[in-house]
This record gives structure tokens, C-alpha cells and sequence, in this order.
């Protein structure tokens, strides 16, 4: 009779709504411990380290450890709201080990309530209440305890862009040195935890607040994001080139100047001809100045010509599309623009007064080297 008045009197025992992971069993995790904006996992280890964010081995090999272990996390935002990723069972079990409990029940969005033997699923989307109870052996039902639980199974939405001067002339873009990299991560669940990038193939990191790409070259850069129960998004691939290359000007007269005594003579007239080239993003401009470098010009085939002065100076620069300017070329050379002057002997067969090879003589002017 004392027997049946203690177990009478019995307080029912709260018990506890743990999580384990299915590969994990006995790892239980009491949700009352769940901390405000941490990821937690019934292995510390499988949690991505933000101090490991430097070395690309270490976050790829905790970046693989995560995706694979998605069973046994667990996120709980800042507002206290819990989120998993629809691949969890969730476990009842009491505080303490009694025989007055008999059984377990729960119910799931205010259904019936099903007696406790499995692991709970929670798969598909969107927001659940589950609430429990335990009964004891005389019958008497614990008053409901309850969590909500938000299961997010999408992946974050993702959108990059590059910001910078660009062209594509042909089937490549082609930046400035310093692009940089704009992306937008949105996540209406347990929220975006961070954006993974990967430049050509060299291996994942986080991607930094300012993120810039100076360097010339070919880039492929992949960038995805997680979010905060390691649902990953698709990839998103940019594929451009950073022209850091300087264009080339070779600048020559139109006839071939004529080199004497390694002097450079051009004949007056003469078109001076730029040609200016940049194989990667292509030429925007070419300009020249006259007499010294400076007061710079537009050039246009078919409109410099070389004037009448004794020495003729020009100089030439290229801008390309990215804007990288090309070294200064100088053009030189001594202006042929007088007539030429010979010395001729000529003797006159009809004169014969005694004058007869007299030399007559005509002069014509040639310039001097």
C-alpha cells in the first residue's frame, strides 16, 4: 500500500527534446543548451572554424567535414528561433531514468499525439510545432512541453557581379586592374553564414568584404554560398581579363626615310605613319606632339605630314581600351626639301677662236650630310 501511495505521489518528470545525428547515436544534445547565433553539432570538430579562414587546406578539408556531416547540425539565431536543414531525427528521452514513466508521446502541429519510439522527421520545409509529454504508470499525463522548429531546406540565392571599367571586344571581357567583386547572398531561412570563393582553381576561401583583382591574366572564378545549417547554394562562374599590358607604337614616314652617314633624311611631304597595337583589350587612341612631348594631339592616318624645317621631331603615344598608355616613340629626321646642285665641265665643239675648250660651267646646289 505505501508502495502504490509513493508512485501516486510521483512527480512527473520534464524531459528533455535532444538531437542526435543518425550516424552519431547516444550523442545527445539538450536544445536548452543551444546558445543565441551558433551552429552546433553533436561534434565540435564539424563546426567551420573562422580562425582556420587563412589556410585554404584547413577551411577545404572543414568545408568537406560540414557538407558531409549536414545530419547533426543545428542553428539558433539571435532571436532564439531554431533551424535545421530537414535531414535531422529528433530524440525524447527524460532528465532522469524512472520506472513511474511509461511512455512518451508527442504531436506534431497541434495533430494527435503518437507514442514515442522513433527518431523524429522533420524533412520538409517550413515551420513545425512538436510538442511532448510523458505518462506514467498510473496514467498521469505531463502537461505539454513544446519547441518550434524552422526547417530550412533551401539553399542561399546568390547573385555576382563585377564592378570596373570593362570591354569585350571580342568573345573575352576585359577589365582594368582593380575590378572588383560585388556579391549579393540572400537566405529567408537561418540566414547566410558566408560566401566561398574560388579563383582559378587555387581553392576555397571566404570571400573578403573588398575583394579586388589587380593582377593581369585570365580569371574563373566560382563563388557559392552556406548558409547557417550548410545548405550550399549552386555555383556561379565569372570568366574575364585584366589588361595590364602596355600597347605598342612603331611610327615610320611615308616614303621610307634614307639613312647617309647614319643620318635620317625625309623627303618633305612625306606622311608620317603610327601604327599602334594591343592585342588584348585594343586601341582606343593614338596621339601625337611635335617638337617635344607634351601637347598631345589626336592622330588620324593620312593628315601629319612632314613640314619644311631642318630637323623634324614627332612623338606618338597609344592608349588601350583598358587604358594602359604605351611608352613614347620618337620620330627623327633631316628635311630634304632643297633642290640639288652639281658641277658640270662642258666643252663646245663650234667655238674655235682660239677659245676652243673653254669650259663652261653650270652649278647646281645639293644639300650637305
Amino acid at each position: 500500500m505505501k508502495r502504490i501511495l509513493t508512485l501516486l505521489t510521483v512527480t512527473i518528470l520534464f524531459l528533455t527534446y535532444a538531437l542526435v545525428s543518425q550516424e552519431s547515436t547516444g550523442a545527445f544534445l539538450d536544445l536548452k543548451q543551444l546558445k543565441n547565433n551558433e551552429i552546433t553539432t553533436d561534434n565540435k570538430s564539424q563546426v567551420i572554424d573562422r580562425a582556420a579562414f587563412k589556410d585554404k587546406e584547413k577551411f577545404h578539408e572543414m568545408m568537406k567535414t560540414a557538407l558531409k556531416n549536414r545530419k547533426s547540425v543545428i542553428f539558433k539565431n539571435e532571436a532564439g528561433s531554431i533551424y535545421t536543414n530537414g535531414e535531422y531525427r529528433f530524440h525524447l528521452q527524460p532528465e532522469e531514468s524512472s520506472a513511474a514513466v511509461a511512455y512518451i508521446e508527442y504531436q506534431i502541429d497541434g495533430g494527435p499525439f503518437s507514442t514515442y519510439s522513433n527518431p523524429i522527421p522533420l524533412e520538409k520545409e517550413g515551420v513545425y510545432k512538436l510538442s511532448y509529454r510523458s505518462v506514467d504508470i498510473l496514467g498521469s499525463v505531463e502537461k505539454p512541453q513544446s519547441y518550434t522548429i524552422n526547417v530550412d531546406t533551401k539553399a542561399p540565392e546568390l547573385e555576382a557581379t563585377l564592378i570596373g571599367d570593362g570591354i569585350k571586344p571580342g568573345d573575352i571581357q576585359y577589365y582594368k586592374p582593380g575590378v572588383k567583386l560585388n556579391v549579393k547572398a540572400t537566405d529567408g531561412g537561418a540566414g547566410v553564414n558566408l560566401v566561398v570563393l574560388n579563383v582559378n582553381g587555387e581553392g576555397n576561401l571566404p570571400l573578403t568584404e573588398d575583394q579586388t583583382f589587380t593582377k593581369g591574366g585570365d580569371y574563373e572564378i566560382a563563388v557559392r554560398a552556406l548558409d547557417n545549417v550548410y545548405n550550399l547554394s549552386k555555383k556561379k562562374v565569372l570568366n574575364f581579363s585584366i589588361d595590364d599590358k602596355k600597347p605598342t607604337v612603331i611610327v615610320k614616314s611615308d616614303p621610307k626615310p634614307v639613312t647617309i652617314n647614319n643620318i635620317t633624311f625625309c623627303k618633305k611631304d612625306s606622311f608620317i605613319v603610327a601604327d599602334a597595337n594591343d592585342p588584348e583589350s585594343g586601341i582606343a587612341k593614338v596621339e601625337y606632339s611635335v617638337g617635344a612631348p607634351g601637347d598631345w594631339k589626336e592622330f588620324k592616318p593620312g593628315t601629319v605630314r612632314v613640314p619644311e624645317m631642318d630637323v623634324y621631331k614627332i612623338y606618338f603615344r597609344a592608349a588601350d581600351v583598358s587604358g594602359n598608355i604605351s611608352d613614347v616613340v620618337e620620330f627623327s629626321c633631316r628635311v630634304d626639301f632643297k633642290a640639288p646642285v652639281s658641277k658640270h665641265n662642258i666643252l663646245d665643239p663650234k667655238v674655235d677662236n682660239g677659245e676652243a675648250g673653254k669650259k663652261v660651267e653650270t652649278k647646281m646646289n645639293s644639300p650637305k650630310p
